[in-house]
């Protein structure tokens, strides 16, 4: 786990935000490089790629940048979210916590047996319509994109629960699963540490608030 001092971060934000933002960002490169690469090792025998994380890891934002690298390098990709396939809050039998609330992060919540098909069916190329879902309504929309995997091009598809077998099922004998996280903690000049799902909670709220 690494360790990145708040004192360190704010003096090279002061000479040169444009520069420590470039710098940040040509690490996050160097990661998803190297995961490209090892995708590409099996890409024929696992065309399929499961990117998990807790909320606000940047699952969303490894997996379109991974897809713009392969691109590049001539592998045609596809990203696929799974919140796509939550089923909408008003219907039958949603999860609840153990004071009785909606738990929108359930396995539950998705629809667990149209996702294995269409992975199945992505697998094995044939033509899936992916379901889309509106946040701001909570419910599913009929606004459905098709999408046909090609022979040597591969999907990926990211999610909280992509990596859980009980919702996608025996999907690992043809697919590369891949795990993402917030693992540095910031320390402050009183040497307090600012933990990461902290961190995540910030991603999340200024993406809730953009975008959602």
């Amino acid at each position: 786990m690494k360790l990145y001092r708040m004192e360190e971060a704010n003096l090279r934000l002061n000479q040169d935000a444009e520069q420590f933002a470039a710098w940040a960002e040509s690490v996050y490169d160097k990661q998803i490089e190297q995961t490209a690469k090892q995708i590409t090792r099996t890409a024929k025998e696992r065309p399929v790629i499961l990117i998990s994380g807790p909320s606000g890891s940047a699952k969303t934002s490894t997996a379109l940048r991974l897809e713009q690298l392969l691109d590049n390098w001539g592998l045609e990709t596809h990203t696929i979210s799974m919140d796509n396939y939550f089923k909408g809050n008003a219907e039958e039998g949603m999860p609840v916590d153990e004071d009785g609330n909606l738990d929108l992060e359930s396995p539950q919540r998705l629809d667990i047996t149209l996702l294995n098909q269409h992975l199945y069916q992505i697998a094995r190329c044939e033509p899936v319509e992916i379901p889309s879902f509106d946040f701001s309504a909570q419910r599913r929309i009929e606004n459905a994109t098709p999408l046909h995997r090609r022979p040597g091009e591969l999907v990926i598809l990211e999610g909280i629960h992509a990596l859980n077998p009980d919702v996608t099922g025996e999907s690992a004998d043809f697919s590369t699963g891949i795990y993402v996280s917030v693992r540095t903690r910031v320390m402050d000049s009183s040497g307090a540490l600012l933990h990461p799902e902290k961190i995540r909670l910030l991603r999340r709220l200024l993406r809730d608030s953009l975008y959602r």
